[in-house]
């Protein structure tokens, strides 16, 4: 892994997991950051909801996409 790589995780209720999320997103919008999902219904919910706040540069990613 490189010296740069940092990684956390915040431990918190389930109904605050998007909350936590966004505040994340904001305080290092400066920062590259991967949001790892466990399921794509988690990946779809979070892509809408940063997408209703104005979140941008967004890749969501999950199993089910097709190849170009």
């Amino acid at each position: 892994m490189p010296d740069t790589l940092v990684e956390k995780a915040i431990r918190c209720k389930k109904e605050e997991k998007d909350l936590y999320a966004y505040y994340f997103l904001r305080e290092h919008h400066d920062d590259a950051t991967i949001i790892f999902c466990n399921s794509i219904t988690c990946v779809r919910r979070l892509t809408s909801l940063l997408a209703f706040l104005k979140v941008p540069n967004q890749w969501p990613l999950h199993s089910k996409m097709q190849q170009r």
